[in-house]
């Protein structure tokens, strides 16, 4: 998905900027089916520096429990959906690079790293 959806290019590291190392991260689901994910090591970053702030939107249980007795009351229908890959939508203030993820290291560019950045950076 990351690939297909052109999240990074490969690029000379600028001088003065930090490079992030990255893991994959295998999980076997309930259904078992098995997710990989593409996580970055950022213990090395400061605040303040290397990022500003980190946000992750969850969904609480009250607010849920609320709406879900408000449709029982009101007869309403509910639909779910899942947004797959929600998270590279997300627009970044700052330039982020990124040792070549295992398995993606593009042959003659070993010395490149992924520089992500938003589309209105480019």
């Amino acid at each position: 998905m990351l690939q297909k959806l052109g999240m990074w290019t490969l690029v000379e590291l600028p001088q003065g900027h930090n490079i992030m190392a990255n893991k994959w991260v295998f999980k076997q689901k309930a259904d078992r089916h098995f997710k990989a994910r593409l996580m970055l090591k950022a213990s090395h970053k400061k605040y303040g520096v290397d990022y500003n702030e980190t946000f992750s939107p969850v969904a609480r249980l009250n607010p849920l429990c609320i709406l879900f007795a408000i449709a029982a009351l009101e007869d309403w229908e509910i639909h779910s959906m899942d947004v797959k890959s929600a998270f590279l939508n997300r627009d970044l203030e700052e330039e982020t690079y990124m040792e070549q993820p295992v398995a993606f290291i593009c042959r003659g560019k070993r010395t490149k790293y992924a520089a992500f950045t938003s589309p209105s950076m480019a």
